[in-house]
């Protein structure tokens, strides 16, 4: 693999002079690197309006400027949070957030607006911009229009909806706006892909293929923003394909199928230690100094922590939450499990107290989990089911009041005594072995 740096594709060298030099197959991962327009009065009137992705380059490049005492940043993403955090460690007086929906609408994670607010952003919600003003050549304020949700767009969102002549101000000498991005196609007026509506490209479904036969491409360019680990998938399909593609072979081409790793044994934890272990905080760098500084503010865990943590995991990578354990035990008319659906396919154990009360440590949930996410354990004085680690139930043995050799729990017992007794009519005490039984019944057939 040879790598080239330095070279912008688009100026330096085009496609098609690639092309001319033999090569077949084109990877387009440039990302999403170029910010959507506000589309608003005086947008590109000041030079004092930023897009977030160029204000965020520049600082991590060593400009570290603030670009005025008081900034407007526009939108309610991690991006806008990200500028408008950066700008309060600029040194910048006032720092204010408009966003068009509510807090609850917010698509920037919890902690990147708590921290925010904790730092002294101001953000302002319900807050459509219809323009940017200013004198001289400079920015002086945001024109803004108050807004009430409507009802649900294509997101699933409520739609904003400007209240008229609900006009006001938000004085201002910068605006940095982070309402989106999208990749910058520019470069390659000799590659006419087929893009959506947003500028992303369009690639066949669980492919890599564009428009453009040779042309393959993945990641954020296609997805719009989303994450690394999806990029990364991207681009190992598109690799199998492009090798599809110029070896030319018989068939379609591969599709990337996820293996799994080597599976981490469980950790053994009691049901009402999972309960009780909490999220615990990541411990902070003192709020006064977080506004001050670059370095990671976040602290990380201690050892210990670190650990109480990990025992919070609740496995999905082997628990699949298809219910078949819960089935099984409602169908043995145990009861035990009970699960809450999350979603149109899965269910998770939620109630870990019920398990611990009526389970019998039958084992059925055991043999019907499909991916051998429960447990069944039997030691020399107990029974246990465990799932994932988790021990939903410990059930002491008993023992047969001849020989004292092992039975199964008293709750077990009972169970089968229950069913058995209520179909011959009689009571039967099962309190020794299937041996000393014989042994006992037949001495009784000896003395007749």
């Amino acid at each position: 693999m040879e790598f080239r740096t330095g070279v912008t594709v688009g100026r330096d060298i085009t496609l098609d002079q690639l092309r001319a030099q033999g090569y077949r197959a084109f990877f387009l991962g440039i990302g999403a690197h170029l910010g959507y327009k506000l589309k608003i009065e005086g947008e590109t009137d000041f030079p004092q309006v930023y897009d977030a992705i160029s204000f965020l380059r520049g600082i991590y490049l060593g400009k570290k400027e603030k670009p005025a005492d008081r900034v407007v940043v526009i939108g309610g993403g991690n991006a806008a949070m990200d500028a408008a955090r950066t700008c309060i460690r600029l040194g910048c007086e006032e720092v204010h957030v408009s966003y068009r929906r509510t807090r609850a609408e917010m698509p920037a994670h919890p902690e990147e607006v708590e921290q925010a607010l904790e730092e002294g952003v101001q953000i302002h919600f319900l807050t459509v911009p219809i323009g940017i003003g200013g004198e001289d050549g400079r920015v002086s304020h945001v024109e803004c229009l108050q807004a009430e949700m409507g009802r649900p767009d294509a997101s699933g969102r409520r739609r904003p909806i400007p209240v008229p002549e609900s006009n006001y101000r938000i004085d201002a000498g910068a605006v940095i706006t982070a309402i989106g991005q999208q990749p910058d196609l520019c470069p390659f007026p000799e590659a006419p892909v087929e893009t959506t509506p947003w500028c992303t490209i369009v690639t066949k479904t669980g492919s890599a293929r564009t428009s453009v036969k040779d042309i393959f491409s993945g990641g954020d360019a296609v997805t719009g923003p989303a994450t690394v680990v999806e990029a990364i998938a991207a681009g190992k399909q598109a690799a199998m394909e492009m090798d599809h593609f110029i070896m030319a072979p018989t068939g379609p081409p591969p599709v990337l199928s996820p293996q799994k790793r080597g599976k981490v044994t469980f950790q053994t934890i009691p049901a009402s230690e999972k309960i009780a272990n909490h999220r615990t905080p990541v411990p902070m760098l003192d709020l006064e100094l977080r506004k001050t500084t670059f370095i990671p503010i976040e602290l990380g865990y201690s050892d210990n922590q670190a650990q109480k943590e990990a025992q919070r995991c609740l496995r999905c990578d082997v628990c699949i939450r298809c219910g078949a354990c819960e089935r099984a035990c409602h169908q043995m008319r145990v009861h035990a499990l009970k699960f809450s659906q999350i979603s149109t396919t899965e269910r998770v154990l939620t109630d870990y107290p019920l398990a611990r009360e009526a389970c019998i440590a039958c084992g059925t949930c055991a043999l019907a989990c499909p991916t051998q996410a429960i447990d069944y354990v039997e030691g020399p004085d107990f029974r246990e089911v465990r799932l994932c680690g988790t021990v939903l139930n410990h059930l002491e043995i008993s023992r047969c009041q001849v020989c004292r050799e092992p039975l199964p729990p008293p709750r077990y017992l009972q169970y089968v005594t229950d069913r058995s007794d209520a179909v011959m009519g009689k009571q039967v005490l099962r309190r020794l072995c299937p041996k000393c039984a014989r042994e006992r019944r037949a001495q009784k057939f000896v003395k007749l």
